[in-house]
């Protein structure tokens, strides 16, 4: 926290503009309040914290407020850094804190009893009373009943699930109201109110007249209640019993449904409570003088104490002064419960045995009541069927109980095990005996260790056991806890519609997390190295750029029809981090994750998203900055704004509330072209077709353009029919989503022109590659170049290792029709691409005789050229926009000239967007590492099958796990280095002490290295050196600080060919010296070799071989 503060000069004192300044100073001072509430203070640090913040740049108000929230911090944790409890709260009548549209709102008789409980908690909040008693939540239930009329309340249950209910909305009503500078524990009326609160309580609506007063509770607060129960009410004892030795057990003790009497035999048979009950009655009744049971004593009759003390009553003491009367309770059909001293009410339950009174008869018989009216009959049916089902579900339960009870004995008999025989001992041991003896006998399955145990394990034995990983999990978190708070936070969000049910939200808090990650010393190492030489450090007029990213991960069976555990998954990064950065797992950071089906009922991911873009520029508003201290202990001020928001055309739609592929007006960055199936564009001159390639033509939407469409959407809603208003949605391209992330007044009008189209969904994931080549194939098929021979010729191809996995030949799978769209991975038609662009160039455009297959020819050697660009700027090689746009544009033509309209999809007019976005961002963002990180969500989403509110909690906290352990390694570098190295065996050593005598120190060696070109290559892999040198990799290693490759030479024959000789001798080189690795095949079964273009790699990476440039 000292730190924090010391750091607010750092910042201000760069800045020279005064308003600037000032903005920048407010958000400071919002953000190190937010910190005190999350930060331990301790009376050591009072005294450094006051003179912190009376030497630092803020306002004298500013300072003040600080200190006041200091000593209120300080107050609440004692001083010794312990948060303390706070007191109960009592308010005896809220009547007088009722304003006139409290009451208003409370006695409307079409509101349901749920309404009035959540608006009269709402008063409670307005009040303060945020942590009240027991029984200022029965007194605000019994005031809806006896003030407000309230129906039902006089059923136990009912009135027991409106305390419940109470206490819920109170709970979340106490969140939305700021808290009160100070606690009171007991409210008498408004005037002695503190200010603020009294200011706050009538702000809205004047105070209502009514007249009211203390109320008594007329149900039950607790399911251990009598009346919940189903327990009977004994008779009261006097104190002469109660202090006996079983009276004060026994008297008040309510009788369990597991209990009631039973029969044996036919002869009734009392419970051992019933017979301690009777007991108790009948010495009650000889220490009063009373009659026995046949006498004539009244049934029901209960004694009251003065005064809450115990002791001898009798029938002629009962009357005198200063005594309660005797009270007689009315029959459970018709009566109310009697109310003792103080408002406390004594429970009723008709005794067991006991006769019911004759019905009272109306003393005026011209008195009649009026019949109800239709809402108050229907409401009183319904609640009589609901107590009905009520009782009928407490009897099946107690028949259960009775079952279980009656079940245990002979339970218990089971578990003694029987005495096992001589003959079966001896066959036990001589089978362990053997199990012993033998040594490839499969070890026993582990079973786990009690917690006993546990505790004795060291920790990383502890780690094997599901249950310890947890509470190490936990524990670790818990210890990450800095000034902006834990590392996971949770929210609760309304579902629409029902606003007293929340849906958990968990996330992990940006600040907090960059608070923690930027003190890891390989981010540190990663900035310095790969972005700080090459970027300036963020500041207040040029912050570095927020990149968002979200899609859905579907963990389980994918094709389950309603599979509850498909989950929403945001990921963030910084645009600063570069081309290596971005792609790399480790350095996209996880923010949320929510299950599909939670987040349809918050209002869908546009909801979502707005709920977490708001996290950066709220309380901690990162575009006025936060600080972080890095490894070396100083400050580093980090300055961040929106600037991408990249996802798959699906999560676009879904963010934005736009139509999408199946409307009209499907492009979110245009708004005149409409698809050409609607023929808008052929009725009216203002649209254009969605065929058109036309960039100069398209009309594209701005922030202000996009926010004057919602308005007007907005302004149009509630006044014209549903079906008219759905049709202005049509015509405008948005759905109107009030509370979603284009509406939001903070981050909202910056979206529009924040969005990125993802060129890998675009072109590789049921794209324009896939549907391309369906009809390319179709074409070859008619110039007799069939698919067998195109996988022969692509499967005798060899990979470098790095890239080996995908298999290319899936492309060429069985279709339904001849020009089928291609269905396969993004890996796998990257890597068939290259060796199909080689073949066309070999083969097929030197045999083609057909005006036809050159067209097409020609259209798939453009749609290569254009991956090529793509991948160059995506990995941050120089391309021009203008270029990128050019190609495209030609390939898109050339397309529609070839295979006509049929081909074409909303993706290719998506694809004309992205040279807009490579001019506009400086570079490209593609989800293909994004699809690779969704992998540690589905791992532990697959193992977690309970679907319970934790569920994305456990997931989350597992997730960053992992990306914690990962950022604590080291992270993606150009460098050239051993992957993993590790010490070299003694023959290396000897062979390296012989080839470089002059090498001092540990020599090293790995099969994987970085290489020149900047990615790795393995042992057994062909490398380039330049367009005449290429070799095979035999093995790596490092010495004299620098790291080596074994290189077996290839004799270069002409142009792409190269020969394998056994005459040539290995040579050793420096590894930087290799500039890519090669894609290679043999031909006619000679050891000479011919080359593809490396161009197109899996994992973000991308490599050339330079023999092959001319084939580009």
């Amino acid at each position: 926290m000292l730190r924090q503060i010391e750091g607010v000069r750092a910042i201000t004192n760069s800045l020279a503009d005064e308003s600037t300044r000032q903005q920048v100073l407010c958000a400071q001072a919002h953000s190190l309040l937010q910190q005190l509430k999350a930060t331990v203070i301790t009376g050591d640090m009072v005294e450094q914290c006051t003179r912190a913040i009376q030497e630092s740049p803020f306002t004298d108000s500013q300072k003040d407020t600080f200190l006041t929230a200091l000593s209120e911090k300080v107050l609440q944790s004692g001083g010794d850094g312990k948060k303390v409890k706070k007191t109960t709260q009592e308010l005896e009548d809220i009547g007088p804190f009722l304003s006139e549209e409290d009451v208003q709102y409370l006695t409307k008789t079409e509101l349901n009893n749920l309404a009035k409980v959540t608006r009269l908690a709402e008063v409670y909040a307005r009040v303060g009373c945020t942590n009240p008693t027991e029984n200022t939540c029965g007194k605000a239930v019994s005031f809806l009943k006896e003030y407000m009329h309230v129906p039902g309340l006089t059923d136990p249950p009912t009135f027991l699930k409106s305390v419940q209910t109470f206490k819920v909305a109170l709970k979340s009503a106490a969140k939305k109201v700021p808290a009160p500078s100070m606690h009171i524990a007991k409210f008498t009326t408004p005037e002695a109110l503190p200010d603020e609160v009294a200011k706050r309580l009538f702000a809205e609506s004047k105070p209502s007249d009514m007249q009211s007063g203390p109320v008594a509770i007329y149900g039950p607060l607790r399911k251990s209640h009598k009346s919940i129960t189903g327990g009977t009410t004994s008779t009261a004892a006097p104190s002469s019993f109660q202090h006996g030795m079983m009276g004060g057990m026994m008297a008040g003790m309510p009788m369990m449904p597991s209990m009631m009497p039973m029969s044996v035999h036919g002869s009734p048979v009392m419970s051992m409570q019933q017979m301690m009950q009777t007991y108790a009655q009948q010495y009650a009744q000889q220490c009063l003088g009373q009659q026995g049971p046949r006498g004539g004593s009244l049934p029901n009759l209960i004694f009251f104490n003065q005064g809450g003390q115990q002791g001898h009553q009798n029938q002629e003491s009962s009357n005198q002064p200063g005594q309660q009367a005797t009270v007689l309770q009315k029959q459970l059909t018709g009566g109310d419960q009697q109310s003792a001293p103080g408002g406390e009410l004594v429970p009723f339950t008709q005794p067991q045995g006991a006769k019911q009174s004759e019905p009272r008869v109306q003393q005026n018989q011209s008195e009649t009541k009026l019949p109800m009216t239709a809402a108050a009959q229907a409401e009183a049916m319904l609640d009589a069927w609901n107590n009905r089902k009520q009782l009928e579900k407490d009897d099946k339960e107690d028949k259960e109980d009775d079952e279980t009870m009656m079940k245990r004995p002979a339970a218990a008999m089971k578990a003694k095990p029987k005495a096992k025989s001589t003959m079966k001992k001896v066959q036990a041991k001589a089978k362990a005996g053997k199990a012993a003896a033998s040594p490839k006998q499969k070890a026993a399955p582990k079973v786990e260790p009690p917690k006993h145990v546990l505790k004795k394990m060291p920790k990383h034995e502890r780690a094997k056991y599901r249950s310890s990983i947890k509470r190490s999990r936990e524990e670790d978190l818990a210890s990450l806890t800095g000034v902006f708070g834990p590392l996971v936070q949770k929210m609760e969000v309304p579902v629409e519609g029902k606003h007293d049910k929340n849906i958990v939200v968990p996330y992990i808090h940006p600040a907090s997390f960059l608070k923690h990650v930027f003190s890891l010393a390989p981010l540190w190492d990663f900035l310095r190295q790969e972005v700080l030489p090459h970027k300036e450090r963020p500041s207040y007029g040029r912050p570095w750029g927020l990149i968002f990213y979200a899609d859905e991960v579907t963990p389980g069976n994918t094709l389950k029809s309603n599979n509850s555990r498909k989950m929403q998954c945001i990921y963030w990064s910084i645009s600063e981090l570069g081309s290596r950065g971005l792609s790399s797992e480790a350095l996209w950071f996880p923010l949320t994750c929510l299950r599909s089906h939670l987040c349809s009922s918050i209002g869908g991911l546009t909801c979502l998203w707005r709920l977490m873009l708001r996290l950066f520029f709220t309380e901690h508003d990162m575009r006025k900055g936060i600080l972080v201290d890095t490894p070396e202990g100083d400050h580093f001020p980090m300055f961040l704004d929106l600037k991408i928001l990249v996802a798959d055309e699906a999560a676009i739609k879904q963010s934005i509330e736009g139509k999408g592929a199946s409307g009209t007006v499907f492009c979110c960055r245009c708004s005149n072209v409409v698809a050409a199936r609607s023929a808008v564009s052929d009725m009216r001159s203002e649209f254009v077709s969605s065929f058109c390639t036309d960039y100069s033509k398209f009309r594209l939407h701005t922030n202000a353009t996009t926010r004057d469409f919602l308005a007007f959407l907005d302004a149009q809603h509630g006044t014209i029919s549903k079906a008219h208003f759905e049709a202005l949605e049509k015509a405008l391209g948005f759905n109107l989503r009030v509370h979603g992330l284009l509406m939001d007044d903070i981050i909202g009008h910056k979206v529009p022109e924040a969005i990125m189209f993802d060129f890998l969904h675009i072109y590789l994931v049921h794209g324009i590659v896939g549907n391309e080549l369906g009809f390319f194939f179709g074409m070859l098929r008619d110039a007799g170049f069939g698919e067998d021979q195109l996988r022969d010729f692509v499967s005798s191809f060899r990979w470098p290792k790095q890239f080996a996995p995908p298999d290319a030949t899936r492309v060429f799978a069985k279709r339904e029709k001849k020009t089928s769209a291609v269905k396969a991975e993004a890996s796998e038609l990257l890597n068939a691409l290259q060796v199909l662009r080689f073949f066309v160039l070999k083969f097929v455009m030197k045999a083609a005789s057909s005006p036809d297959t050159v067209q097409a020819c020609m259209c798939f050697l453009l749609l290569c050229k254009v991956i090529d660009m793509l991948h160059d700027a995506v990995r941050g090689r120089a391309v021009d926009p203008k270029v990128l746009h050019v190609t495209i544009v030609k390939h898109s033509n050339c397309l529609l000239e070839t295979y006509g309209e049929d081909v074409w999809v909303p993706k290719n007019h998506m694809s004309l967007h992205l040279g807009e976005f490579l001019a506009k961002f400086g570079h490209l963002v593609w989800c293909f590492t994004h699809e690779r990180k969704h992998k540690v969500a589905k791992r532990f989403a697959n193992q977690k099958l309970d679907g319970s509110r934790g569920f994305e909690d456990s997931v989350l906290k597992d997730v960053l796990a992992v990306q914690l352990n990962c950022m604590s390694a080291e992270l993606p570098s150009s460098k050239v280095r051993l992957m993993n190295p590790k010490p070299a065996p003694k023959k290396l050593v000897a062979l390296v002490e012989q080839v470089m005598p002059l090498a001092t120190g540990t020599i090293l060696h790995d099969l994987r290295a970085m290489h020149g070109g900047g990615f790795v290559c393995t042992k057994g892999d062909v490398v380039a050196f330049d367009a005449t040198s290429v070799g095979q990799v035999q093995f790596q290693f490092q010495a004299a600080g620098q790291v080596w490759t074994c290189v077996t030479p290839w004799k270069h024959v002409h142009e792409h060919m190269f020969e394998s000789c056994t005459d040539l001798d290995p040579f050793i080189t420096a590894t930087d010296s290799i500039q890519s690795c090669c894609i290679y095949s043999e031909k006619d079964g000679r050891q000479s070799h011919r080359f593809g273009l490396a161009a197109s790699r899996t994992k973000c990476i991308r490599a050339r071989c330079p023999a092959c440039e001319s084939l580009s």
